[in-house]
């Protein structure tokens, strides 16, 4: 009889809802509610990171990854940061095709993850802030790291296996300032194999790269006219439209001929 009671405890424990708890993992046919956003979450085992909805106004709602005990929260990927959910009926399904579904109030799809993912049995938030599918043999078939929206964390592998921690060895804790446009700041470094990066930061926080535009420059460099080029297209993306160049003058610039005017009008 004591056999029966623990191994009944044990499957009522189980069988508890979601939100009785924070969990790390979102099995196949589960949602997350948006109604029910402050307490079913899931949650990394360590406690570091929470997903599920993430209040950006009163009626306005993402998916998101963020800070568990950071005061403000601090988000780290954003499924829909353009495209917010209503704060009832919105939902987070993991289908039973595997994908990963938002939908609105009305039953819009305003964002599903992309690919065929067979046997999924999974989602689960790793203790790195990734949010990952996994199918029945534990193996990761999406992640959230290859859809970087918000911030790139620490152990993120950027692109060609490139992390956070790398570049900011690379551009000397962003010491090398060739650009500044409408959209961020852009700075350059190498690598320790020798390879030349551009990265462009957004924000003025010195502390979190909120997006990256990662340039290769493969082959023979010569890092006068990289720069010029770089620069030129920093400057293609001004916010004011008068204070972009003509095509005339970008021509001109790239074959030497001019330097970079800011107060260029088109």
């Amino acid at each position: 009889m004591a056999a029966l009671l623990a191994a009944f405890a044990i499957l009522s424990l189980l069988a508890l809802p979601l939100h009785a708890a924070h969990h790390s993992i979102l099995p196949l046919k589960s949602f997350l509610a948006v109604e029910e956003y402050k307490t079913k979450i899931l949650q990394s085992r360590d406690g570091t990171f929470s997903c599920g909805f993430y209040q950006i106004y009163t009626d306005a709602f993402t998916f998101s990854i963020w800070y568990s005990n950071s005061v403000n929260k601090t988000t780290v990927w954003s499924a829909n940061r353009g495209s917010p959910v209503r704060s009832w009926g919105s939902a987070i399904t993991l289908r039973k095709d595997g994908s990963i579904v938002l939908t609105d109030y009305d039953g819009t799809v305003v964002w599903q993850t992309e690919g065929n993912f067979p046997n999924v049995q999974y989602a689960e938030l790793l203790d790195s802030g990734n949010l990952v599918l996994k199918n029945s043999s534990g193996d990761i078939v999406w992640k959230s790291f290859d859809s970087p929206t918000d911030t790139f964390l620490p152990t993120q592998l950027i692109t060609d296996g490139i992390n956070y921690r790398e570049l900011v060895k690379a551009t000397e804790k962003f010491k090398h300032e060739i650009g500044w446009g409408g959209t961020g700041v852009a700075y350059k470094g190498i690598l320790d194999d020798g390879r030349a990066v551009v990265i462009k930061k957004l924000g003025n926080d010195p502390f979190w790269l909120e997006e990256f535009i990662d340039f290769r420059l493969g082959g023979e460099l010569n890092n006068s006219q990289a720069e010029v080029m770089i620069k030129v297209a920093i400057s293609c993306l001004e916010e004011e439209m008068k204070k972009r160049p003509t095509m005339e003058s970008v021509v001109e610039i790239l074959l030497d001929v001019a330097e970079i005017n800011e107060t260029t009008t088109c």
